[in-house]
């Protein structure tokens, strides 16, 4: 029964993001999207955000790279690089690297604050005067603190997305002010460029 709660509480994730996903690919435009070059779909970005996360946990899960601390790494490579896929997928550098980095320093500053706690020694058996309590309580808060970023990152991807298309249907929609022989009086142009 133990074994089934990680696997369960990742399903749980999946189902709740792919949900998001579905809902944000349905995003309504005032003209249809393949009209404009260069559109992306929210759902997708959220997609590679949630999967590039979640596929290094189940992975890690799953026991692959039984090489001592493989699975430690793989976990870690997916909570700081995995958000981030959704914006380089949306052409967001700035913005991916932002979380990136704001992600790597909270873990870097984490590992560090452990190390320093642990330097005089951190020992399970013996008396330690709680610094293994003192490290595991920094490990925890600093996780939970990436995590926290991760799926904050991963939850906006799609909004990077849609501010990406509008700007692009912006400038592929022009408004001009223009006379029409026919009735000889001004009127409106709309031009979509392709």
């Amino acid at each position: 029964m133990q074994s089934r709660r990680p696997l369960f509480a990742l399903s749980l994730i999946i189902a709740v993001a792919l949900a998001h996903a579905s809902r944000a690919s349905g995003q309504d435009y005032p003209f249809p999207s393949d009209d404009v070059p260069g559109m992306k779909s929210p759902g997708t970005a959220t997609t590679l955000s949630l999967l590039g996360t979640v596929a290094p946990l189940g992975l890690t899960m799953a026991g692959v790279g039984q090489a001592e601390g493989a699975p430690a790494w793989l976990l870690l490579g997916g909570l700081v690089v995995g958000p981030s896929l959704g914006y380089f997928y949306a052409g967001d550098t700035k913005g991916a690297l932002k979380g990136l980095g704001l992600r790597t320093a909270v873990l870097g500053a984490t590992m560090g604050t452990v190390a320093a706690i642990c330097s005089s020694g951190c020992s399970i058996w013996g008396d330690d005067n709680g610094s293994l309590a003192a490290a595991g309580i920094v490990a925890l808060a600093g996780l939970a603190t990436t995590t926290v970023f991760a799926i904050r990152d991963i939850a906006r991807a799609d909004d990077t997305v849609r501010a990406r298309n509008e700007r692009i249907a912006l400038a592929a929609v022009s408004v001009d002010v223009s006379y029409v022989p026919e009735v000889r009086a001004p009127g409106v142009v709309f031009t979509l460029r392709r």
